[in-house]
């Protein structure tokens, strides 16, 4: 990806968007997460090895997707938007095969929503980090969270009242379902 812009420049991922014609779509949830300390807390968090095969759900222009192809064995990546579609295509084409020194790369152009992830997870796919589209991360959660082969770890970066939800402790203010039903699985963690 040495030919594309700083994603973490704001400047540098305004004239990209502008350059594409496209501005985030708030239906979609996007956010264009270009912190490189927080992009680095998400790989870091989800202890990547190159063995692994990594989801990304929703990965945009990429500024995670770059971060996590080099510790992986591969990535997949969900991602609904034709725009950002075609852009991570003409960018990220050079992942496609896998070999010893190269990690995969597959993009799957659809809603997350309705993708089969446990087919994903049966096929090898052992960990999620992801800057999750807004409008759709608690239900993404609970779904990964429910499937038969669910991942061992995922590292996502959720708003804040999503956070409170997932790490309330019983009888919290914010105790609800969603801790719940993750908090059956996983171990629910803020991580700064």
């Amino acid at each position: 990806m040495a030919d594309t812009p700083r994603l973490t420049s704001p400047k540098e991922v305004r004239a990209l968007l502008e350059k594409l014609g496209h501005r985030p779509n708030k239906g979609l949830g996007q956010n264009f997460l270009i912190d490189a300390n927080i992009l680095d807390i998400i790989a870091n968090t989800a202890e990547i090895q190159p063995s692994e095969s990594i989801l990304e759900i929703g990965p945009g222009l990429g500024a995670l997707t770059e971060r996590i192809l080099p510790l992986a064995g591969s990535v997949t990546c969900i991602e609904k938007d034709p725009a950002m579609v075609d852009y991570l295509k003409s960018c990220l084409s050079s992942f496609g095969n896998a070999s010893a020194d190269k990690p995969g790369f597959t993009l799957i152009e659809s809603d997350a929503l309705d993708v089969d992830l446990d087919g994903l997870f049966a096929g090898g796919i052992t960990k999620v980090a992801a800057n999750l589209p807004y409008s759709v991360a608690s239900r993404l959660m609970v779904d990964i969270a429910e499937c038969a082969h669910r991942p061992e770890l995922m590292s996502l970066t959720i708003q804040k009242e999503v956070a409170d939800r997932l790490t309330s402790p019983p009888g919290g203010k914010h105790y609800g379902i969603l801790g719940i039903l993750t908090g059956v699985f996983y171990k629910n963690k803020l991580v700064k």
